[in-house]
């Protein structure tokens, strides 16, 4: 039995070539999994809120259209099931700004996208494993 088939890993980003490289570094480290990619926040925050917490782990653009990836995170600490859900904003912003408003939003924690597959792999990793343990501790 596939040890990840449970793990579902939501992307919210509208650009089809970082989409493309994170679906190849979620595959490369956790295999089996399920992978589902939004091009706007709107459809991701209903989606979660059909799906629930269960296993999963949210990976956010901040600059996504309809609602932004702060906005989604707000949304999605405001409802009762999905407050504890691991939520990686996963952006180009190294405005300190930016970072501020995602740690008060309680993101669990603030990644820059790399320009490599490897740097890439070496964030997506420790992340969905952070992730899975929290859900192993509940």
């Amino acid at each position: 039995m596939n040890p990840y088939a449970h793990l579902t890993v939501f992307l919210a980003d509208d650009d089809e070539d970082d989409a493309y490289f994170f679906q190849r570094a979620v595959e490369r480290t956790y295999p089996g999994c399920r992978l589902r990619r939004f091009d706007n926040g709107t459809d991701l925050v209903l989606t979660l809120q059909e799906a629930g917490a269960a296993l999963n782990v949210v990976f956010l653009d901040l600059a996504i259209p309809r609602l932004d990836g702060f906005q989604v995170l707000e949304q999605i600490r405001q409802i009762d099931t999905l407050a504890d859900l691991p939520v990686f904003i996963l952006t180009v912003s190294e405005a300190d700004q930016d970072i501020r408003r995602a740690y008060q939003l309680r993101a669990s924690a603030y990644l820059l996208k790399p320009a490599a597959m490897t740097e890439l792999t070496r964030l997506v990793q420790p992340a969905i494993r952070f992730a899975m343990n929290q859900f192993t501790q509940r």
